[in-house]
C-alpha cells in the first residue's frame, strides 16, 4: 500500500500531493514554515515537511510505530506524537516531540500513558488519552510541548472515551464513545468542555441507518457547526458524518 495525499481550494476538486513516500500519513497541518506531514516509514515514525507542497523532506525517529497526531501553534510551535514500541510486535506507548522551527526536533520528556489527541489550546498543548485502565479518559498538560504534567481523570462513571479533539475558539469538543451494553458496543458520542478538565455530554449520535454502534474519530468546527467522522463497526460498515449546531 502506498501513501497518498490530496490538496483542494474548493472542497470538491482534489488533485494528488507528490513525493510523499510512506508507509502511511495520518495527519497533516499548516504553519508560517509551510505544511507537516505525521507518517511512517519502513516502520518508523516520520515526519515530512514542505513549504510549498511540491519539494518534501522526510524525518524518521527512533523505534517501531506510526506518528499520529499533530498540533501547531499560533507561534509556530509543532507537536507531534507517536504510538512508539521498542520492536516491532511490542505494545507501545506515547512519545511526544516538538519543533520550535521546521526541521527542529526535540523529544518530550516524561511518560505521557497512551495519547488519542493533542491540540494547542489556552496558550500551551492539551493531549487527551485512555486512562490505565481504560474505564474512561485521561488528559495532560504542556506550556510548551517538552514538559507535560498529567490531568485528573474523567468520563470514568460513563464509561466514555475521547478519540478527538477541536476547539470552536470559547470551548473544546471531544468527540468518541461510550462502551455500553451487554455484549458491549461501542456508542459514537461527543462532549463540550470549557477547562479540558470537566467534559459535558453533547448526547449519542446515531447513524444514518437508524443504529448507533460506532466511534467519533474527527471533528470540524465551521462557522455554525460541528461536523463529525467516524467509523461504524456493525451493520452497514463504513465511514458516517454528524451535523449539528455549535
Amino acid at each position: 500500500m502506498k501513501a497518498r495525499a490530496w490538496r483542494s481550494t474548493n472542497g470538491v476538486d482534489w488533485f494528488a500531493v507528490e513525493g510523499l513516500d510512506g508507509a502511511g500519513l495520518n495527519d497533516v497541518v499548516a504553519t508560517p514554515d509551510g505544511w507537516t506531514v505525521a507518517g511512517e516509514v519502513d516502520g518508523r515514525p516520520a515526519i515530512f515537511s514542505s513549504p510549498d507542497l511540491a519539494a518534501w523532506a522526510v524525518r524518521t525517529f527512533d523505534g517501531f510505530g506510526p506518528m499520529q497526531h499533530l498540533a501547531p501553534s499560533a507561534d509556530g510551535t509543532v507537536v507531534a506524537t507517536a504510538c512508539i514500541a521498542e520492536t516491532q510486535d511490542g505494545g507501545c506507548s506515547t512519545a511526544a516531540y516538538v519543533a520550535a522551527d521546521a526541521g527542529s526536533w526535540q523529544q518530550a520528556t516524561g511518560d505521557m500513558g497512551f495519547v488519542n489527541d493533542v491540540i494547542a489550546w489556552n496558550d500551551g498543548f492539551l493531549a487527551v488519552g485512555t486512562n490505565e485502565d481504560s474505564t474512561g479518559i485521561q488528559t495532560g498538560r504542556s506550556v510548551d510541548g517538552m514538559a507535560w504534567e498529567a490531568g485528573r481523570e474523567a468520563l470514568t462513571t460513563s464509561g466514555g472515551s475521547i478519540w478527538t479533539v477541536a476547539s470552536t475558539g470559547e470551548e473544546l469538543i471531544g468527540g468518541g464513545a461510550y462502551l455500553t451494553g451487554d455484549p458491549p458496543s461501542h456508542q459514537p458520542a461527543a462532549w463540550r468542555s470549557d477547562d479540558g478538565a470537566d467534559w459535558r455530554p453533547m448526547g449519542i449520535l446515531e447513524r444514518s441507518d437508524g443504529q448507533a454502534d460506532g466511534r467519533v474519530t474527527a471533528l470540524v468546527v465551521t462557522d455554525d457547526s460541528i461536523v463529525a467522522l467516524g467509523l461504524a463497526f456493525v451493520g452497514k460498515a463504513g465511514t458516517y458524518q454528524w451535523i449539528g449546531e455549535r
